[in-house]
């Protein structure tokens, strides 16, 4: 409800709109609410008077008993939608109502005066605003639910469904890390890995594929000479979120590679939408209404267009040409973030926020989730955070995700994990820690083994110390320095977990090395994950993790979801119009004035009975045509003045004796000795033309507006 401020400027706003309004439309609407319009006159009083019309109890009373579940809709919409705007209520009913039907509704209610149209800004579309004299009377009939509807069921789905989850993160991450060259230069997945995908994952290639983009456009996954590798560092931060805040990230960042502040805006938008659903579900459309209320400010959108545009390429043939909010639904549901629980009797499918985004349990990581037979195969259950899942998926391979997860652990697995700075020891705590009955005796033997292989021939790359027998044992024994070593390959001789030329830098400083000259080999990189985990607070990792701090989701709706809300009653508006019907019935009007007032009662303009006076209706022929020359002038001109069209019927330019009929809006009129010409916009052709008058047969105005 405004305020009372707003409410006076609101209502400046509206009184004003009334008075740049064309005199034939204005005086047409004084004259149907208040009569016979005495002169002088004074535009301002008109208006205040008309304001009075709309304070009277009896016709406020029956304003609302007119009112029916579209027009309801609308007013919900124009109060929840910024600047809204025909285009954009067109949109956000699309799929319910046809862009045709929107546009005669908003031309009812505001022949209705319930709405209004701001045309202040001539470089914008006309915004469109609930009359403030209205709005606190219409306040308590807004239910977001009239919108947003929960969904009938016909029928229901039992389950079943994917839905993403620390193991199915963990678990693509080890396919990376095994096949690192399984995506195009598109990023699209190669057709012969798309293939071994669908044999590995139940889910099918949708959700990895989706999942691959998102981690990306992330960073948590980088292109390099040999595909694509995990960012283990940057994962380990990123697995420091909650899950439902990590995978409302995954459905935004799947959609585009977005700046920090786009990544914060729309995954909180995605948790937001999850809190602010119904409890039994919506269909797919609703769903995307709903996503688009809830980010529906024009400049949110035109920026999430632009971000768009920029990742992908603007005008690319390969372009996504999916709206920008739709591409965060269809990944959502992809990850079953939104699940199908069912159907409506039309075959729609009805959506409930899936578990993943359900109350999170806990997760116990001191339990045992996994399992390893002597044929080195490790089965994985559910439970286990993707902070602890990371360190165990570097040396694992994937074979099957279903319902549990089924890993291998092989020569090249564990090689793998030696080149990240494991030890056989390392891997072997890991496992213990998590197995239900340990470690077989002959896979710890098969890892030593491998060990011992990998020892014998060890190629290295990044930065390399080479100190003098002095110096080393300084380095060695500072703790600010000796984190800095992955290594040390020989005496004097360190292989530094730093990545970049900066981070060289501030290793001198810290170290307190001021001799050391300039850097002799570049392109480091840090390799272990375990020296990440460990340092990702120091000097070796300078970089602050990307990802803002978000909310865990708001109900935004939950003030305007009534379950007592009043609801249009059709009984009483049909008592109403009934009544109205009668009254005018038993007046004493001409057929046309009687047809005029009708339709207007149809069209639930007339509140009370004081508007169907006689005085209310122009007394103005709505047809000319043959020698009434001036009848035509004037029915031209009455149309240029309101901007109604004209339907004329001419002789055709063949110089035939048939007529053929016209449908224009005429645009101006110029009069001319003993004819008068109209230069009109032909409806057919939007095409202008020039017609005679005086040789038209017949010209009939033909009104946009019940007035």
């Amino acid at each position: 409800m405004l305020n009372e401020s707003d409410k006076k400027r609101r209502t400046a706003l509206w009184q004003a709109s009334l008075a740049m309004l064309p005199d034939s439309r204005f005086f047409d609407i004084l004259r149907a609410y208040l009569g016979k319009i005495k002169t002088p006159y004074n535009k301002q009083n008109l208006i205040e008077q008309l304001s009075s019309f709309f304070c009277r109890e009896q016709n406020r009373k029956n304003l609302l008993a007119l009112l029916d579940d579209f027009d309801e809709k609308i007013i919900a919409a124009l109060i929840l939608i910024p600047e809204a705007t025909q285009k954009k209520l067109s949109d956000f009913f699309s799929g319910e109502y046809v862009s045709s039907e929107i546009a005669a509704r908003i031309s009812n209610l505001t022949d209705r005066l319930i709405i209004y149209k701001d045309e202040s800004d001539k470089d914008c579309s006309e915004r469109l605003h609930i009359n403030p004299l209205l709005e606190d009377l219409l306040a308590p009939r807004i239910d977001i639910a009239r919108i947003i509807p929960e969904a009938q069921y016909a029928s229901r789905t039992e389950g079943g469904s994917f839905s993403i989850s620390p193991e199915f993160i963990a678990s693509v991450v080890c396919y990376i890390a095994e096949k690192p060259d399984l995506c195009k230069a598109d990023d699209s997945l190669k057709k012969i890995d798309a293939a071994h995908l669908k044999t590995v994952f139940a889910c099918g290639t949708a959700p990895v594929q989706t999942l691959i983009t998102a981690l990306l456009n992330l960073s948590l996954v980088k292109r390099n000479e040999n595909g694509i590798s995990v960012d283990y560092a940057r994962l380990l931060s990123f697995a420091e979120l909650f899950p439902k805040k990590q995978y409302a990230y995954l459905a935004a960042a799947s959609s585009a590679s977005l700046d920090r502040e786009g990544l914060r805006s729309y995954a909180e938008l995605v948790l937001d939408l999850a809190a602010s659903l119904p409890g039994s579900g919506v269909t797919k459309r609703t769903l995307l209404r709903c996503m688009s209320l809830l980010g529906s400010s024009e400049r949110t959108q035109s920026r999430f267009r632009a971000l768009i545009d920029r990742s992908h390429g603007k005008g690319d043939d390969g372009s996504d040409a999916r709206p920008p909010f739709e591409r965060i639904v269809d990944a959502a549901e992809t990850f079953g973030l939104f699940s199908v629980a069912g159907k409506t009797k039309e075959g729609d499918a009805i959506y409930r926020v899936g578990k993943a985004f359900s109350d999170e349990e806990k997760a116990n990581t001191s339990a045992r989730f996994v399992s390893i037979n002597s044929g080195f195969t490790v089965r994985l259950l559910p439970g286990l955070p993707l902070k602890t899942l990371l360190p165990l998926s570097i040396f694992l391979r994937v074979v099957n995700f279903d319902t549990t997860v089924e890993f291998e652990i092989d020569k090249a697995s564990v090689i793998r994990a030696f080149d990240f700075g494991y030890t056989a020891e390392t891997i072997c705590s890991l496992l213990e820690k998590y197995a239900s009955h340990g470690i077989p005796q002959n896979l710890r033997v098969s890892i030593e083994d491998w060990q011992q292989l990998y020892s014998s021939a060890i190629l290295y790359t990044g930065y390399v110390l080479k100190l003098d027998e002095k110096n080393s044992k300084l380095i060695e024994k500072n703790p600010k320095a000796a984190r800095f070593i992955q290594t040390k390959l020989a005496e004097g001789i360190y292989l530094l977990n730093i990545r970049n030329d900066e981070d060289a830098a501030a290793f001198g400083k810290e170290a307190g090395f001021d001799c050391i000259g300039k850097i002799n080999n570049l392109d480091a990189e840090q390799r272990s994950i375990e020296s990440s985990a460990r340092t990702k607070s120091d000097a070796a990792d300078r970089t602050p993790p990307s990802f803002p701090p978000i909310g865990s989701g708001e109900n935004r709706f939950k003030d305007i979801r009534k379950k007592n809300a009043a609801r249009p009653e059709k009984k009483q508006r049909d008592k109403l119009l009934s009544d109205l019907h009668r009254t005018l019935a038993s007046l004493d009007l001409s057929k046309a004035q009687k047809e005029n007032l009708s339709a207007r009662i149809n069209n639930k303009i007339i509140l009370s009975a004081e508007q169907l006076g006689k005085d209310t209706v122009r007394s103005e022929g709505a047809e000319a045509g043959g020698m009434d020359f001036l009848g035509k002038v004037r029915l031209v001109e009455s149309a240029i003045a309101s901007g109604d069209m004209i339907e004329v019927r001419m002789p055709k330019t063949d110089g035939s004796a048939k007529l053929e009929t016209i449908l224009c809006t005429p645009l101006s009129l110029s009069k001319a000795s003993g004819d008068a010409e109209t230069t009109v916009r032909i409806e057919a052709t939007k095409k202008t033309a020039t017609l005679s008058v005086g040789r038209a047969a017949n010209i009939k105005l033909i009104k946009t507006s019940i007035f």
